[in-house]
C-alpha cells in the first residue's frame, strides 16, 4: 500500500494534502505521461466546505490502496499500484493526475 499525498485542494477528499479515502482509482488506460492520467476518485469540493468540517468528517490517511488502469505505467501491476510513494496533483489546473506515473 503506497504512501499517498494529494495537492488537489479543490477535491472533497483532500484534508491537509492527504486523502481521506481508503482507496482511490487512477485512470486513463492509454496514458503515456502523468498529465494524461486522471484521479477517477476526484470529487469537486462544494461551496460550503471548510477544513474544520473536513477534520471532523473524516481522517486523512497516509496510505491508500490504489487501483490503477494507466496501462503504460511502470508501477501498474495487474491494476495495482506498486509505487512506494504516490502524489496526486493538479499541475495542469484542469484535472487531477498521478504525478508518480513513470513509463
Amino acid at each position: 500500500m503506497p504512501n499517498l499525498t494529494c495537492s488537489v485542494t479543490n477535491c472533497q477528499y483532500n484534508n491537509q494534502n492527504m486523502c481521506t479515502l481508503d482507496d482511490i482509482k487512477v485512470g486513463n488506460r492509454d496514458s503515456n505521461t502523468s498529465i494524461e492520467t486522471v484521479c477517477d476518485s476526484f470529487c469537486q469540493r462544494n461551496a460550503n466546505y471548510t477544513s474544520e468540517f473536513a477534520s471532523m468528517d473524516s481522517q486523512a490517511k497516509l496510505r491508500a490502496d490504489i487501483e490503477c488502469s494507466a496501462g503504460h505505467c511502470y508501477f501498474n501491476q495487474n491494476f495495482d499500484c506498486t509505487a512506494q510513494k504516490v502524489c496526486i496533483d493538479n499541475s495542469t489546473k484542469n484535472s487531477s493526475q498521478c504525478a508518480t506515473f513513470k513509463k
